[in-house]
């Protein structure tokens, strides 16, 4: 069965196979896997820093990803409301 996802592109559910669960608790472990590294990153980078360059650092990462998810947002709704 393929499903026709919100932004056009097809979901492959069909050829998971009866595996499907399994398959899904995997992306989980690699997703937390992938989040820990990321943080573990980002904790080694800010000791790295003196204090006044991770203040300015990681403020500039706040900037950016309310910044980016702001574009979403707004990217959402003008597909929403062509």
């Amino acid at each position: 069965m393929r499903v026709k996802s919100k932004d056009g592109a097809s979901e492959i559910i069909g050829l998971m196979g009866d595996n499907m669960d399994a398959k899904m608790e995997k992306l989980v472990e690699i997703l937390d896997k992938a989040d820990k590294l990321r943080m573990k990153t980002l904790e080694n980078l800010v000791e790295l820093l003196t204090a006044q360059q991770a203040v300015e650092f990681l403020t500039a990462l706040a900037h950016l990803q309310f910044g980016i998810r702001r574009w979403g947002i707004n990217h959402d709704l003008q597909r929403e409301n062509p």
